[in-house]
Parts: structure tokens; sequence; C-alpha cells
């Protein structure tokens, strides 16, 4: 997700060149002004007050600006920034206390391939002397971000007691890496370990707010959701991101999925978690097939939906309707038996089996009467799941 420029804590810069030749090489520097606004109104910020509150950290040496002109708001400088033209990927920080407003956090990143990447000495350089400009745009005290409202859902229906944390993008808040470059022109903020992560646990209604006086303004955001059992099913762990606070919308949907490892489960986690005649070549003379479910179930069955069956040859011929269908008060365990016999199976025969089909009857999650499954659709822990049963063995 690539993240907008907005009226918010930011930072990039853009590079010009100032000529000069090899035989007055001087060093390798650069000049950085910075324009600093009022994110709020837009108007710049009284330049007297930004070369005090403004500062540029070289290694662990605090460099202060200096106002380019005392009649101009808004600008400073900072002079003869060391710059490595060949190894390029200058960074230093700057710290913005400037009185009435929030404080504020940056980075200046500063990268050229001056001379090329096989180049050793400054006798190949054409310009030693860079000049960069960068704008800032500062919140003031008080005017803090709206609350942000997160909706945590699983197959649409809302998750309570899911653990919620809200945390700053702590190792790339100028936006997925994208830095502060030489070709872009606001300076982002970043923020490190500056700002903490706040957290909740959803309510009822499957939301959690976190009070906008308690994040920054114009920081990036990750959202993150711990696992959680909701109906018995565990859900996966849920991560998203970024937020800018103050940007993006201050509603937001999550939906979890849950851990399913079973080939071919769906989204609700439901699957057969046993059957009874998962072992070969297992013999059931009254053709009983019991499946137990991984979580509880609604059976549709009536006059007009109804499960099927058919019956090797020579065995008895099934009566209508073919399949005597129960299904247990917890909606775990369905079992599933011949109705009768027109023609009971005859006395003797061998290898004879009874299959049971779907028919027209289906089945629903409960609590989730808008999708429907077939009971022979579902997979298993051992993979897809048979309706054959031996009535006789070989």
């Amino acid at each position: 997700m690539r993240r907008h420029l907005v009226a918010a804590m930011a930072a990039c810069l853009t590079v010009a060149g100032c000529s000069d030749d090899d035989a007055t090489y001087r060093g390798d520097g650069y000049s950085l002004t910075v324009f600093v606004y009022d994110a709020l109104t837009g108007a710049p910020i009284d330049s007297a007050a930004l070369a005090s509150g403004v500062v540029l950290y070289e290694g662990a040496t605090k460099v202060q600006a200096v106002a380019l002109d005392s009649t101009r708001a808004g600008a400073v400088v900072f002079n003869d920034v060391p710059a490595d033209y060949f190894a390029g990927n200058k960074v230093y920080p700057i710290v913005a206390n400037v009185a009435g407003y929030q404080a504020y956090q940056g980075e200046v990143h500063f990268t050229t391939n001056r001379g090329g990447s096989t180049s050793t000495g400054p006798d190949v350089l054409e310009d030693d002397l860079y000049a960069q400009v960068g704008y800032i745009r500062l919140w003031p005290v008080g005017f803090h971000a709206p609350d942000y409202t997160f909706t945590v859902l699983f197959n649409g229906k809302p998750v309570p007691n899911a653990a919620v944390q809200f945390r700053p993008d702590d190792d790339d808040s100028y936006g997925e890496g994208s830095g502060n470059n030489q070709n872009d022109d606001v300076i982002e903020a970043t923020y490190g370990g500056m700002i903490p992560a706040v957290s909740g646990t959803t309510d009822a209604s499957g939301n959690v707010t976190f009070a906008g006086a308690s994040l920054m303004l114009g920081a990036y955001y990750y959202v993150d959701v711990a696992p959680v059992v909701f109906e018995g099913v565990q859900l996966a762990a849920y991560s998203d991101g970024w937020y800018q606070v103050g940007n993006s919308d201050a509603t937001q949907v999550l939906s979890l999925t849950n851990l399913d490892s079973i080939p071919g489960g769906n989204a609700y986690g439901l699957y057969v978690k046993s059957i009874s005649n998962s072992v070969d070549g297992q013999v059931d003379a009254t053709g009983t097939l019991t499946i137990v479910f991984s979580r509880p179930v609604v059976l549709h069955t009536s006059a007009t939906l109804l499960f099927g069956a058919s019956e090797t040859s020579p065995v008895g011929v099934l009566a209508t309707p073919p399949v005597s269908a129960t299904l247990s008060s917890d909606g775990l365990t369905l079992t599933l038996t011949p109705s009768s016999w027109s023609t009971p199976p005859g006395a003797g025969e061998t290898n004879t089996s009874i299959t049971y089909n779907d028919g027209t009857a289906f089945l629903t999650v409960v609590g989730y009467p808008a999708d429907a499954f077939t009971v022979f659709g579902l997979s298993s822990v051992d993979g897809v799941i048979s309706g054959t049963v031996q009535l006789t063995g070989p």
C-alpha cells in the first residue's frame, strides 16, 4: 500500500546541484533548507521560533538551524551538512520543538551515485556542493486525532473478547520503503519508539475504540488482532496497516479467518471430525453410518429434502424413503440408517454394501443460515469422506 502525502507531519527532499569543477574540490557537503508550515492553517511559522526549535543531528552533534531571512517566515537553513557522494545514503534525524506545536521527529536522507559505483576518489566529481529543500508541517498543540473504532468480524458476525493492538509503524514511519529521498519534497515524520501502542478488547458488538487523545496525529499505525476462539472455532491472528491517523477512515472492519488445516476445509471451520466407515473392510450389518462434525449444524430435511441411498445386488431393495437421518441434540452427530427394506437382503449374500448420498438434503452451520453445505461434500481429517457402508464381508 502506498501512502499519500497529506497535510500531516512528513519528509522527503528535492535536490539541485551546484556546479563546480574538480580543481576546486572542497570536500563533500550540502545545504539543507527547510520550510515549516502550520498543518492546520497552511501558514508559515515564524522563522525566529524555528531557528531555535528545529535541530538537525549529525551523529552525536546537534546542529541548530539558522534563519534565512528575519523578514521571511517559515524558512530555516542548515549549512555544510556532510555528505558522502560515493557511498551515499547519509541519514540525519531532524527534530522540531516549536512553542504552540506538537513535537516532530523526521529523517533527512541524502543519497547520490555521484562518481559511479566503481569510483574511488574525488577527481571524478563534477559537483561537490548540493542544495536540498524540504517541507515540514507541524500540528498545533491541542489539535488531536479522531477516535479510531475497529469492528472485528468472522463470517459477518461480531467477535467479542478479541485482543486488539493499535501500534505505530516504528520500522518505517515514512512509508513502504520510499524513504525521505531527494526526489520528493515533504519530510515525513518518523517516530521510532516515541509513540506507545494502545490496546483494547472487543465488546459484544465486536467493537474496540482507541481515543484520539492517545494517538499521534499524522503517524502511521498497524492494527493487530491476537488469535481468539469464537463459537468453538480457532481464529487466526490478524495484522493490517498502514493507517495514517487523521487521514485514514476512523472506522474500520477487520474480517478474521479460521485456522482450518483440513484439506478442502471451508471458511466456517466445518469439517467431519470422524466417520464410522473410516476403517477399510469394516462391516456393519445394519448399514449404519455415523458422522461427527467439527461444529454444531442444522439439518434441513423435509418431505422434499431427503438423503438418498443405493444398494449392491443381490442385496434387498430399500423402501421409500430409503434413509432415516437423525441429528443429535448438540448438532454434532448425524446418524444415517436404512429406513426399511421393501425386499430384505438375502441370506448368505457376500460383499454387499449400501451407499448414502446427499439427495436433496443439506445442512447449515448453527448461527449461519445463509450458507448451505452437503454432508458428503465436506472433508475430513483423512481427506474426502465416503458414504459406503459394507453390509457383509467378502
